[in-house]
């Protein structure tokens, strides 16, 4: 099962991860009713200057 707590401690392992929310999706500034997982990051970086072990996508359904 995925859980945050799984989330969060695979995501902190990584580089320039602060950490993890859970709140609603926001497209253009507006929230929706959608869930999401949010991770924080010390700065923005180009996927392709990432190592693979410091990139993942997480898609999932209810």
């Amino acid at each position: 099962m995925l859980t945050t707590e799984k989330i969060k401690n695979e995501s902190l392992r990584k580089k320039n991860v602060l950490g993890i929310e859970v709140r609603y999706k926001k497209i253009k500034g507006k929230s929706t009713k959608e869930l999401s997982i949010v991770i924080l990051v010390e700065s923005k970086v180009k996927k392709e200057h990432l190592s693979s072990e410091d990139f993942y996508l997480l898609r999932f359904k209810e």
